[in-house]
């Protein structure tokens, strides 16, 4: 029962230590919500590794149209 406890009190002392920067960030600059998204999401790119061909585009969808699509042809 108490190695239960224990491994409980490690999993949300794991978990406290990686959100802490992404709940102050929120907590404490307006528009803070935006900036811990951009954040987590710079921070998730480095550690998956962009030498590997993917690339994290925020304002995209990675959606590409055909050009005859766009430009009417």
């Amino acid at each position: 029962m108490a190695a239960i406890a224990v491994r409980s009190f490690i999993v949300f002392g794991n978990l406290v230590q990686k959100a802490a920067p992404y709940l102050l960030l929120e907590i404490l600059l307006p528009g803070g919500t935006l900036f811990a998204l951009l954040l987590f999401l710079y921070q998730r790119r480095q550690q998956t590794g962009a030498a590997n061909g993917t690339r994290l585009s925020v304002l995209s969808s990675g959606v590409r149209l055909p050009r005859c699509a766009v430009m009417h042809c």
